[in-house]
């Protein structure tokens, strides 16, 4: 892999957590579940939704004819509720996607909550922490349809990301074993290495126009990605 200077910058307690998460990942379901495909699926889709003339009415139709409010906030959760439904249709009936794992895996809340966060990123940034609404359903659709849709993937997965190192983090008590490592590190998860890491998967790689092969490609790069940067640091033996 091109770059590989760029993963040698990475931190040494980045690195163990994505460590510890690639060896308690023994069906690979980190970088292929079938929520991270859902989500995927659902960004590139709103998109389409967001540039119609009556993108409100054809999003409710999206969502199964739900009530999505007004505003930001009511529509997200929706969002997820639909998901969520459909995870578990897909559940019941035994369905798997070619190459995937079973529908519900271990880092489905990590997804779910990254597509909030990813959505509210995109379209709300003058975000007030006392505001329960956000801002109108008309305004995110208008803000949503200028965003490409490699831009909201590249969120998505940066969120996702974000979301499992901190998990990891905690579980590891890696700062109550390490007490020289800086009191910002936790953050810097966030706003440094998993935006970074994600950068890195997805630049490189030859999207086209169709969803399946795209979703393929992310997947495949973000994986590809954490164990190059594994090897790079010498801390990865494929058998």
């Amino acid at each position: 892999m091109e770059n590989s200077s760029v993963l040698e910058t990475f931190p040494p307690w980045t690195v163990r957590l994505l460590k510890i998460a690639i060896d308690n990942d023994g069906g690979k379901a980190l970088t292929n579940n079938y929520t991270l495909r859902e989500a995927l699926k659902f960004l590139w889709e709103f998109r389409t939704i967001s540039m119609q003339p009556n993108s409100a009415s054809a999003l409710a139709s999206y969502l199964n004819g739900r009530a999505i409010g007004g505003h930001l906030l009511p529509f997200i959760a929706a969002t997820l509720q639909v998901i969520n439904e459909r995870i578990a249709v897909s559940y019941r009936a035994g369905l798997q996607e070619p190459g995937t794992t079973p529908p519900a895996s271990d880092y489905d809340n990590f997804v779910l909550q990254a597509l909030g966060q990813s959505i509210a990123d995109a379209v709300w940034p003058e975000r007030n922490p006392d505001d329960a609404k956000g801002p109108p359903l008309d305004t995110v659709l208008k803000r949503y349809s200028k965003l490409a849709p490699f831009t909201m993937w590249g969120l998505l997965l940066s969120n996702y990301m974000a979301n499992v190192l901190q998990y990891y983090f905690a579980a590891s008590r890696i700062k109550e074993t390490n007490k020289k490592l800086p009191e910002h590190v936790e953050s810097l998860l966030r706003s440094r290495d998993a935006k970074v890491l994600v950068m890195h998967a997805l630049k490189p790689l030859p999207f086209t126009r169709s969803l399946e092969k795209n979703t393929e490609l992310a997947l495949e790069g973000l994986r590809n990605t954490i164990i190059e940067l594994l090897r790079v640091k010498k801390d990865y033996n494929e058998d």
